[in-house]
């Protein structure tokens, strides 16, 4: 009977991982589901109001108040509409707040 050698794979050598290279293997070790659900989360951008400032229904000096937001609170950025109104979103309401009393930290 003619012997048989067994071969042995060479180990590789440890090579460094560079910084996407880890940012991969972290999101394969987390249930996929949840590294989806992290990369479509939204980026909040929050701002503040200048003084009491008046939330509107929309971007108008003429539409009803939904509720006026104190000096210093925050309130997330929806963007700008035109050059003299933002749109926002605080306590779970949407509306609109003259951009010239807002500031951002």
């Amino acid at each position: 009977m003619a012997e048989r050698k067994l071969e042995v794979p060479e180990k590789k050598k440890a090579t460094k991982k560079t910084p996407t290279e880890k940012k991969v293997e972290k999101k394969i070790d987390k249930p996929v589901a949840e590294a989806v659900a992290e990369e479509k989360k939204p980026v909040k951008h929050m701002i503040y109001a200048k003084c009491r400032v008046n939330m509107r229904a929309k971007p108008t000096k003429e539409s009803n108040i939904v509720l006026v937001i104190n000096q210093d609170e925050a309130f997330e950025d929806l963007g700008a509409v035109g050059n003299k109104w933002t749109k926002i979103s605080y306590k779970g309401e949407i509306g609109f707040v003259m951009t010239e009393y807002t500031y951002k930290k």
